[in-house]
């Protein structure tokens, strides 16, 4: 396992195991986890950078701020968000691909990619959902959002695009993007 407790610039090939930013202003490049990421809660508001970084395990974001977790031209499976306090913004840029998200706290997901199988594929906005607004910012273009939080504000902004939205609970959809496809639980 592998801690960068230290701000500064890192390339570290393939690590066998997980691997821990417990500060901010820590940038990892050219890396491949073939375990989990965990962006630690003592990053704070900081800011966090992954260029050309292949996560294999579990993306884990507990901490950061509202300009603070970036993916370039990288590729993770599973990422879960769940900060105690206050929104997180997680950005993905290039050719990032996520193909899962939990949101278990409120964030704000935003996408500035290069072509169209980048990006976000399926957010999912738990039940769990902790923090005291329940707001979720998309920013982008969206494949698919499941809604099980109740009670969940979501704002999409202008340009921004949810192509199937499913909702499985009570929530309010705010802003002047465009949702494709609206599917409601009977619930």
């Amino acid at each position: 396992n592998k801690v960068y407790d230290k701000a500064g610039t890192y390339e570290d090939g393939t690590i066998k195991g997980d691997v821990t930013v417990t500060t901010a202003n820590v940038t990892l490049n050219n890396t491949v986890i073939e375990g989990n990421l965990i962006i630690a809660e003592s990053v704070g508001e900081g800011e966090v950078y992954f260029n050309n970084v292949t996560v294999k395990g579990e993306t884990r974001i507990l901490g950061g701020g509202q300009n603070s977790v970036y993916f370039e031209n990288s590729i993770l499976a599973t990422v879960i968000v769940n900060k105690n306090t206050g929104a997180v913004r997680v950005v993905v840029k290039g050719d990032t691909s996520v193909r899962e998200v939990f949101l278990e706290s409120s964030a704000i997901l935003q996408e500035d990619v290069t072509n169209e199988a980048a990006g976000f594929t399926n957010v999912k906005l738990q039940e769990s959902m902790r923090n005291s607004d329940n707001t979720v910012e998309l920013i982008g273009t969206f494949e698919t959002i499941n809604v099980y939080a109740v009670d969940v504000q979501i704002t999409l902004p202008k340009n921004s695009t949810i192509n199937d939205l499913i909702l499985a609970a009570v929530a309010t959809v705010k802003g002047q993007g465009i949702i494709t496809k609206l599917e409601v639980g009977q619930s």
